[in-house]
């Protein structure tokens, strides 16, 4: 059902997931408490903490830089056509994901934080390297989040290549990676490692957010593997 209707039983799931939120989040801190424990453990005798924090670092450096040249591009067009400047949004909440669909083609979230948060159906959610997806469905204590991976025809991103601009869109394709569906057609420009960010387009998604790096070419766009 929920494939030909996403919207169907959306009261009875919200109020369930705000039941299980607490117990889920809790599980959740424990199981990065966990990992943590033995990933210290771990990187205490083989000092594999001080490179995996290093890589960690070095990988949100590189989105942080792809990030800026975007914006970067799109203030000085901005400037150049209207005179504005731009200021990023603050964050309405930070939390974690507690649970997510695994089997299905459908690729949904549920986020530890809803409607008495200040959480909104249709707002974006993102992680420090990139755009993770936007609300669908809000409960008091926890969200519904349609991932960028689903491969609905609702999940269609505006997107523009961080280097050039050159404007595309993003859909999942169910497996988590990302379709890129160039808008103008002809020869293909793309390369595997190209990364695109949203372009603002639509004005679901704010502009400049790292979306994806292009893995495979095809015959009129590419594969990207998410960031996020």
């Amino acid at each position: 059902i929920s494939t030909g209707n996403g919207a169907a039983f959306a009261f009875w799931r919200s109020n369930a997931a705000d039941v299980v939120a607490p117990a889920a989040n809790a599980a959740a801190a424990g199981r990065n408490a966990g990992q943590g424990l033995w990933s210290a453990l771990v990187g205490y005798f083989t000092y594999g903490s001080r490179v995996a924090r290093t890589e960690r670092e070095l990988a949100e450096a590189r989105v942080q830089l792809v990030e800026a040249a975007a914006v970067k591009a799109e203030n000085a067009r901005l400037k150049a056509l209207l005179a504005l400047a731009q200021a990023e949004p603050r964050p309405v909440v930070i939390a974690r994901l507690i649970g997510s669909t695994s089997t299905s083609t459908r690729r949904f979230a549920t986020l530890a934080a809803g409607r008495r948060d200040g959480v909104a159906a249709g707002m974006p959610v993102r992680s420090p390297l990139g755009l993770v997806g936007r609300v669908l469905e809000v409960g008091d204590r926890s969200a519904r989040v349609l991932l960028v991976t689903d491969g609905s025809s609702e999940n269609v991103i505006p997107v523009k290549r961080a280097s050039d601009g050159l404007p595309a869109f993003a859909t999942g394709r169910g497996d988590g990676t990302i379709q890129i569906r160039l808008i103008t057609l002809g020869l293909n420009p793309l390369k595997p490692g190209d990364a695109f960010v949203t372009s603002g387009a639509g004005g679901l998604y704010w502009p400049g957010t790292a979306l994806a790096v292009v893995t495979r070419v095809t015959r009129d766009g590419a594969i990207a593997r998410p960031l996020s």
